[in-house]
């Protein structure tokens, strides 16, 4: 009898869980299993692909804030997460130039997006070339960026294959930043990036990157403490 009660609390708990996590009002990391002890924490712990697994989800948490998401119909967080969840990272070692790059982050673009456009009014209030190269854009390359750059992800020899192809998050520090260089055609908001836009910007920071062999990613850095508005 004590056993049927324990299995039924247990069975009690992950459906609550769930259904906290379904409404965005616990953390996401609870999704993935529980445990009775430390010991078996530590255990699941020592898979190495289990541990990646929380780095994702640990990294898309991070770059998923209130001032990234609150632009989107309430829900659009979660099926945001769980569209990252599904990317492939473990392909990017593999990626050898620029141009594969570029070609598989373009397939993992289009996932992004379509997981904000296809929910609630996102679509009509924003406009298909502003989520894709501007919103998703930024989402998808804040993502690869931290777990490449900042996160136990990638060993040290993987990360420095594709840390020189990682794109740019675009916002309105690095707008105002590349303004200050009088590059033209600069927008004013992400939501007004369109496609011509977002790879002509990137181009150029490829550019100018390349000279000095740095990633361009390494701007981002620079424009967000460069700015006086803090």
């Amino acid at each position: 009898m004590a056993t049927i009660l324990k299995r039924r609390n247990e069975t009690y708990i992950r459906i609550r869980l769930y259904n906290l996590i379904l409404h965005d009002k616990f953390n996401w990391m609870s999704k993935t299993m529980l445990f009775q002890d430390l010991d078996a924490v530590f255990k699941h712990l020592q898979d190495g692909k289990a541990y990646r697994e929380y780095c994702k989800k640990r990294v898309a948490r991070i770059i998923l804030p209130n001032s990234v998401i609150r632009v989107f119909t309430a829900g659009t967080k979660l099926a945001i997460f769980d569209c990252l969840q599904k990317i492939d990272v473990d392909e990017l070692p593999a990626l050898k130039t620029r141009e594969l790059f570029d070609s598989w982050h373009k397939t993992q673009l289009g996932k992004v997006s379509k997981s904000i456009s296809g929910f609630g009014n996102n679509l009509a209030e924003i406009g298909e070339e502003g989520i894709r190269y501007g919103h998703a854009a930024k989402i998808l390359n804040l993502f690869l960026g931290h777990l490449v750059f900042f996160s136990p992800y990638f060993s040290t020899t993987a990360s420095e294959k594709v840390r020189h192809f990682l794109h740019v998050p675009f916002d309105k520090k690095i707008f105002v930043s590349l303004r200050s260089f009088q590059i033209k055609d600069v927008p004013n908001s992400i939501k007004s990036v369109d496609r011509t836009t977002y790879y002509r910007l990137q181009a150029q920071l490829r550019e100018a990157a390349g000279k000095r062999s740095v990633p361009p990613l390494y701007f981002d850095d620079y424009a967000w403490t460069i700015d006086d508005r803090k």
